[in-house]
């Protein structure tokens, strides 16, 4: 039965918000960079302003930033202008917006009161009072004002003094810091010109600007949990959105929001255009309000509408780029419209390319206005003709009209005289009505000041009555208040102690759950170390055992066994080194990718060739022969597979495994190679290469060569990537051969017997195997040897990456590598048996190894195994820079080596005459420190060059810089710790102790110094005055049995109030303020080393029972264990925590996680199948099935699963609901 994407998944539209706030509709929260702004920003309390288009998430920010404030204890109001109305007079206005305030921080203050009592103020005064004398005065924490749509003012006249007002609030701080508690977040679609307009007053030039930006993809992924879609097909259709939308949120939920009303039977790219088109392109968009908006902010809202539109065509064209100009305008008002926006580069561009299809070209045309100015330019030389043409008809008829004109001259000046005597008339006349009129006007002014005296008289007696009934009303309000009070706390106590019973009673329950959950993981635990001992195919099931264990432990109060934790840590860490395993029945000879490194052939000793999917493990097809197969190789197109098994080659149909050819030689058939266009079938074998036609497997060519017969010496062959040569390699000797001509091109000898050939896709390079434990890399055009890789044994297998950076190889030394080709370094180190062959996936990022243990194996080439492995003999210690990018190592092969922390490549190799016992990196980063015999050595990390040497009269412990880099401190067993000067060498203190000193740490604030001597149970932790060693505190290990103690190490917290000392098998942890001993870890050997993390929360401790362990610096309680196969000598977490390198006698440093959740989701990146159903209820029982690996579908059965639950439900609700029934029926039966 086919299933479809909606039996499984749910689309939900509701998530989706394309109006008012995400809050308000239930939707869906996003968070963004300008998250973290401006709640940073409100915690320092700075003024701070959004502005910025609509739609795009302003009020949706703030409120998530209230309710952020809320939780770490500051205080805030919200005020939303467009609430306040444009036809309120100024004092309304003002006191509408204290009144607002006030009701949203609950304060006591009748506002109105406080108001009118304070008439005698401005508003502004009045309003400014209120915060110092009301609001701060009643509210203790910190305050931030949200003052939302401060656009909706800009039309009023005087809302200058409003944000002149809140100017002189920040300015206040300076002389009253009172204010500092105080800030404000304006927030609007206006620009900061716009706050202040009157150009005689200063402009509103203070605050911060937080930016909201467009959605990335990595921030918009939720948003594909929407549509109801499998996650890989949800995040390519959220992808397909954003290529329309370029992340606007509006615009991208809103096509989302369509989709999932929509539901197509098919998703493609083109049906997500098609949607986009119709909502946004079409008849609905003329209903968009998000369009409507951009339409009147670039017509009717524009300040120079032909200004921004010829400034939008510039930037709509692309042809030349535009610059962002903060104090333009016209640019302003762009990027205010939403429909540009500024680029890292300080250019504009079209916001995305919807906003490009709906305001192209066309439609700039049509709304652009006629510039007269530019058109009458255009039109001046057909003006000029125009006139000069007129000029000359006319001349003729000047004599006859001047001489018309003097007679009508004399008319005129009779004409006017006669009018100037009316006129004269007419102002008398009038001037006698003003007076007249004046004289009332006076009458009746006269009359309306005696009336406003009368009744300003009786206004006053009646607010003199008011006030008595206020005062009287007070009183009566205030007892009223006394009473309700006292009920309201009789019934808050009755609650109170409801509550509490309630919550014992939930306590107890949640309790029993995890008591529940505890016994569970532990059974999980239990099972996923038997699988982990079964190996084989239970490794899979034991991982996700383990981490189901973990994800049952998760949350839990108590404290969990430690035996069933490290069960569950050493099942998935053993894991979490490989990709995948493929298993045969006997040892794996070669492996090869398929072209789009979708699937995997191998081939076996077990006379099969069998083809695997690359991602999921599963054996697709196997490939039977009669003999065993000694190489295998895919067509360039996928199609067909090549195999050489005795003395035949074989061809296969890849997708169905039929076979199609039998190519036969004389002898026995070791490799075998495609052309890289297909048409052609390289194979290898004793003295002679034979060309084949892939198509009908006709011979085309025999290239013969001298053939030198050695045990590691079997022939290979391989095309260049052009197909124009052809490599082929017997013992020591490559030849290379012309593959049109078969003309002998050059030979490259080897020195060791061949044993495979890879060359650079551009046929620039090619890189041999060899039995003389190297590999060779070769310029193909001058056949010059270009570089030499070292193995400890024979390499059987070489591989360059797609892209040419790195070269993969497989030697006998049951290791596989990674190497950079253009250094030669190695990258990393693979650890494996037997390591027969290497092959990369097609974009490099994987590779494939085949073993002498019946397997095959994946590796991701960017982490290799672990994190990394550094090969360096007896590691005493370790130490990361400040910056977390190196790590010195001190070992017992006399040197200290620097490394890359990233890809584990030797950086630099410090040489000493004696073994290193101890490294540190100085705070800065600057210099390094190490310790052998009895000299302390200074180096300069970057050139390797010695600074300085600090000699002691015995064997030097320990190194260790102050906080400041300025001092080192060092100690000895020659009873003496010893203060020096890191840039002069020179000695400054030297304090004496009774035993040698073996640890010594500095406080982080340079102010105390620690020390642990070897002697006296009574006081062997000695803390000290960093500048005059003066001794302050003793501090005793609590040890019963023993005359002496031997203290290896001492270390501060980050914070100073913790120390930590080892000593044989123990850790004692004290409080530094008052010398309490607070916790005692212990260990199964001698512990050699402890470390606290960067924020203090942990300690990690480094044992010589071959572990390295994390525990919880409060508690005490392990929380992990991390295994060598020798004593952990040194440990040392990485600069932010994550990670932890450990030091090892087993020659190797690792590096590793530090938490579980970063362990399991490495461990699930790796596997490729959740448990199926069967195995879930096999060993979690009746617990509601969940995928212990989110990033894994779910398994096949899961739908039935759910079936059948749901089935169970409502069979378990009849059986609840048929007593009823029954008695109904009962009843029924009786009346009738």
């Amino acid at each position: 039965m086919q299933t479809t994407f909606e039996s499984i998944y749910m689309a939900n539209q509701r998530i989706y918000t394309t109006g008012g706030n995400v809050q308000a509709e239930g939707g869906l929260y996003l968070s963004r960079q300008a998250d973290a702004e401006l709640l940073a920003l409100c915690q320092e309390g700075q003024f701070v302003y959004i502005l910025s288009p609509r739609q795009i998430g302003k009020s949706s920010l703030m409120v998530q930033t209230r309710e952020r404030l809320a939780e770490i204890g500051i205080r805030s109001a919200e005020i939303d202008l467009q609430g306040k109305g444009v036809l309120a007079t100024a004092e309304q206005w003002y006191l509408g917006l204290l009144v607002e305030i006030a009701d949203d921080l609950d304060l006591d203050t009748n506002v109105v009161q406080w108001w009118q009592e304070r008439n005698y103020l401005s508003i502004t005064d009045r309003m400014t009072r209120f915060f110092k004398e009301v609001l701060l005065a009643e509210v203790a924490e910190q305050v931030v004002i949200f003052v939302d749509e401060i656009d909706t003012t800009l039309s009023l006249d005087f809302t200058d003094d409003f944000y002149t007002a809140i100017r002189s609030l920040h300015e206040a701080r300076s002389t009253e810091p009172v204010f500092h508690r105080l800030s404000f977040v304006l927030i609007g679609v206006a620009t900061p010109a716009d706050l202040v307009r009157d150009p005689k007053r200063t402009p509103f030039n203070i605050g911060r600007r937080v930016d909201l930006t467009d959605f990335t993809e990595a921030e918009a992924l939720p948003l594909a949990t929407g549509l109801g879609l499998p996650d890989e097909l949800a995040q390519q259709v959220l992808r397909w959105v954003l290529a329309w939308t370029g992340g606007h949120p509006y615009l991208t939920q809103r096509l989302c929001q369509a989709l999932v009303s929509e539901q197509p039977g098919q998703w493609s790219e083109d049906v997500v255009g098609q949607v986009a088109m119709n909502i946004f392109l079409g008849p609905m968009s003329e209903q968009d309000n998000n369009l409507q908006f951009v339409r009147d902010m670039l017509t009717r809202r524009a300040p120079d509408v032909y200004q921004v539109l010829t400034t939008y065509r510039y930037i709509w064209r692309g042809r030349q780029a535009v610059s962002d100009e903060e104090q333009s305008i016209v640019k302003s008002h762009l990027k205010l419209a939403g429909v540009v926006k500024r680029e890292a580069d300080k250019t504009l561009q079209v916001r995305n390319v919807i906003y490009k299809a709906v305001f192209d070209e066309v439609w700039i045309r049509e709304n652009l206005p006629i510039n007269w100015r530019k058109r009458i330019r255009q039109l001046q030389g057909t003006i000029a003709a125009s006139l000069l043409l007129l000029g000359i008809t006319s001349g003729l008829t000047v004599w006859a009209l001047a001489e018309r004109s003097r007679a009508g001259k004399a008319l005129e000046n009779v004409e006017e005289q006669r009018d100037a005597a009316r006129k004269a008339e007419e102002e008398a006349i009038r001037q006698a009505d003003i007076a007249k009129a004046q004289r009332k006007l006076a009458d009746q002014r006269l009359e309306e000041s005696q009336a406003a005296q009368q009744l300003a008289d009786e206004q006053r007696q009646q607010a003199e009555t008011a006030k008595q009934e206020a005062v009287e009303a007070q009183q009566a309000e205030l007892e009223q208040r006394e009473i309700a009070e006292q009920r309201r706390t009789a019934a808050e106590a009755a609650r109170q102690a409801e509550t509490e019973q309630r919550q014992w009673a939930e306590k107890q329950t949640a309790l029993a759950q995890e008591r529940q959950q505890i016994a569970l993981a532990r059974q999980l635990a239990a099972q996923a170390e038997s699988a982990f001992q079964l190996g084989g195919n239970f490794w899979p099931t034991s991982i996700l055992l383990a981490a189901e264990s973990m994800n049952q432990l998760s949350g839990i109060s108590e404290q969990v066994n430690r035996g069933d934790t490290d069960a569950a840590l050493r099942a998935y860490t053993q894991l979490a080194l490989e990709l995948a395993r493929l298993d045969h029945n006997d040892a794996v000879d070669a492996v090869s990718f398929n072209p789009n490194g979708s699937q995997i052939a191998t081939a076996s000793l077990d006379k099969t060739a069998r083809l695997w999917d690359a991602k999921t493990g599963r054996e697709l097809a196997r490939l039977d022969h009669d003999e065993a197969v000694n190489a295998v190789s895919f067509s360039p197109n996928g199609s067909q597979i090549a195999t050489a098994s005795g003395d035949t080659v074989w061809l296969w149909d890849a997708k169905t495994g039929r076979k199609l050819d039998r190519l036969g030689h004389e002898g026995y058939v070791p490799a075998v190679s495609f052309s890289p266009d297909g048409s052609q079938i390289a194979t290898a074998s004793s003295g002679t290469v034979w060309l084949w036609d892939a198509e009908t497997g006709r011979k085309l060519a025999l290239l013969n060569y001298n053939y030198y017969y050695d045990f590691y010496g079997a022939p290979v062959v391989s095309f260049s990537p052009d197909g124009s040569q052809i490599a082929n390699a017997s013992g020591g000797t490559v030849w290379l051969w012309d593959a049109k001509t078969g003309h002998e091109l050059a030979q490259l000898d080897h020195g060791g017997n061949v044993s495979a050939v890879s060359v650079s896709l551009d046929g620039s390079q090619i890189a041999t195997a060899s039995s003389d434990k190297t590999v060779r890399l070769w310029d193909t055009r001058t056949g010059r040897e270009l570089a030499r890789l070292d193995h400890d044994g024979n390499v059987s297998a070489v591989s360059i990456s797609p892209d040419g950076s790195q070269i993969a190889t497989a030697s006998e030394d049951s290791t596989a590598r990674l190497w950079d080709t253009r250094t030669g370094h190695e990258l990393a180190l693979l650890d494996h048996n037997g390591v027969n062959d290497v092959s990369f996936s097609p974009d490099g990022s994987q590779i494939a190894t085949a073993s002498e243990d019946s397997t095959a194996r994946l590796w991701d080439t960017r982490t290799g195994h672990e994190l990394a492995l550094l090969d360096h003999n007896g590691v005493n210690d370790v130490s990361f820079s400040p910056d977390g990018s190196q790590i010195a190592t001190a070992s017992e092969d006399s040197t200290a080596r620097l490394w890359d922390a990233k890809t584990g490549r030797e950086l630099a190799l410090l040489n000493h005459i004696e073994a290193v016992s101890a490294v540190s990196f100085s705070p800065n980063g600057s210099q390094i420190a190490t310790a052998s015999g009895n000299i302390v050595w200074l180096w300069d990390p970057k050139t390797g060059r010695e600074l300085a040497r600090l000699d002691h009269n015995g064997y030097v412990y320990t190194a260790n810089f102050s906080p400041d880099g300025s001092k080192i401190v060092t100690t000895s067993s020659d009873t003496t710790a010893r203060l020096w000067d890191t840039r002069t060498g020179r000695e400054l203190a030297q304090l004496d102790y009774d035993g040698g000193v073996m640890a010594v740490s500095f406080s982080p604030d340079d102010t105390h110094i620690i020390t642990a001597s070897s002697y006296t149970v009574s006081g062997p932790i000695l803390l000290r005055d960093a500048e005059t060693g003066r001794e302050l505190a003793r501090l005793s290990f609590s040890l019963e049995f023993f005359n002496y103690i031997f203290i290896n190490d001492v270390s501060f917290s980050p914070d100073g109030t913790q120390i930590a000392a080892s000593s044989d098998t123990t850790i004692q942890i004290w409080d530094t303020n008052t010398g309490r001993e607070l916790a005692l870890l212990v260990h199964d050997g001698g512990i050699r080393a402890l470390s606290f993390s960067p924020d203090g929360s942990r300690i990690a401790t480094a044992s010589e029972d071959g572990t390295a362990r994390l525990w919880d610096a409060k508690t005490g309680r392990e929380l992990a264990r991390l295994v060598h196969d020798g004593g952990v000598m040194a440990v040392s977490f990485s600069p932010n925590g994550s990670q932890i390198a450990t030091a090892s006698e087993d020659g190797t440093v690792r590096i590793q996680y530090t938490s579980t959740e970063d362990v399991l989701v490495q461990a699930c990146n790796r596997l490729t199948q959740n448990l199926t159903v069967t195995e879930w209820r096999s060993y979690l029982g009746d617990v509601p099935y969940r995928r212990t690996c989110p990033n894994l579908p779910y398994p096949q059965g899961y739908e039935e699963y759910q079936r059948h639950l749901q089935m169970q439900g409502a069979s378990e609700s009849i059986s609840e609901i048929r007593p009823a029934l029954e008695g109904a029926y009962q009843a029924l039966a009786t009346n009738l």
